[in-house]
C-alpha cells in the first residue's frame, strides 16, 4: 500500500484546538518556572541558551558562560536523575493553580 501524501492544513476552524494548545503551553511554563522556583531556593544553577550560546544562572543571580558543573564529566547522583524525570514538578504545579508560578 503506498502512504498518502500530506495533507497541508492553512487554518483550522475549531478553536477548541487552539485552547487545548494554550492549556497545554500553560501547564508546561507553570511547571517549568515551578522548578526554576524551587531550583533557586535549593541553590542549582540554571541552563538555558541565548543566541547560539549555553548560559548559566547561578543562585544569586549573575549570568555566565562558565558551566558551574565543571567540565561535565563528573557523576550525578542517582536521587538527581530520579526527581528530574519524577512526575513531582508537574504534581506541585496542579496542586498549587493559585500559586504566583502562573504569574
Amino acid at each position: 500500500m503506498k502512504p498518502e501524501n500530506p495533507k497541508i492544513v492553512e487554518s483550522f476552524d475549531d478553536i477548541e484546538i487552539y485552547k487545548k494548545d494554550a492549556l497545554i503551553n500553560m501547564i508546561g511554563v507553570a511547571a517549568m518556572n515551578e522548578e526554576k522556583k524551587n531550583n533557586r531556593k535549593l541553590g542549582i544553577p540554571a541552563a538555558f541558551m541565548h543566541n547560539g550560546k549555553i548560559l548559566y544562572e547561578l543562585p544569586d543571580g549573575t549570568i555566565t558562560p562558565e558551566s558551574p558543573w565543571g567540565s561535565g564529566k563528573e557523576e550525578v547522583s542517582l536521587g538527581s536523575l530520579k526527581m528530574a524525570l519524577s512526575e513531582e514538578p508537574l504534581k506541585r504545579v496542579w496542586e498549587n493553580e493559585d500559586d504566583d508560578v502562573y504569574n
